[in-house]
């Protein structure tokens, strides 16, 4: 996961857009300025998102899905609605092609029982947030 385009930075805030290279999420960043003093450029490893505001996780069967089988639809500014797979049930984490998402702030305890690893799962989010590694000279 990386930045494909800076749309807005400032000294505490930025907003990009993250890629894997396939799949694209606006996203806010409150990690800047980066510790070591480095501002955010293209091509900037983000080491996770974070995903606010899940309304209603829901199980997706195999059979219902389509060919592509990750979605991703805007539905506002940072608003999304999500079609995912489970990528790690403990720690809430799910995946969209290679974007990691953790949804651990909506469950920290992680998924309910009835939701495992390799499943698919939909929702809406409000807001996705992003964490940039910090590199270290």
């Amino acid at each position: 996961m990386y930045i494909k385009t800076i749309l807005e930075h400032d000294y505490n805030y930025a907003e990009y857009v993250v890629t894997d290279g396939k799949n694209d999420l606006k996203c806010m960043c409150l990690s800047v300025p980066l510790s070591n003093g480095q501002i955010p450029k293209i091509g900037m490893k983000v080491e996770m998102l974070y995903a606010f505001s899940i309304n209603s996780i829901k199980l997706k069967k195999v059979s219902t899905l389509s060919n592509e089988p990750f979605k991703i639809q805007s539905c506002s500014y940072f608003g999304y609605f999500l079609q995912a797979q489970v990528f790690d049930a403990i720690n809430a984490l799910v995946k969209v092609g290679e974007l990691i998402i953790s949804l651990e702030n909506d469950y920290p305890s992680g998924f309910p029982k009835h939701i495992k690893i390799n499943d698919f799962v939909e929702f809406f989010v409000d807001r996705i947030d992003c964490v940039l590694e910090d590199i270290i000279y």
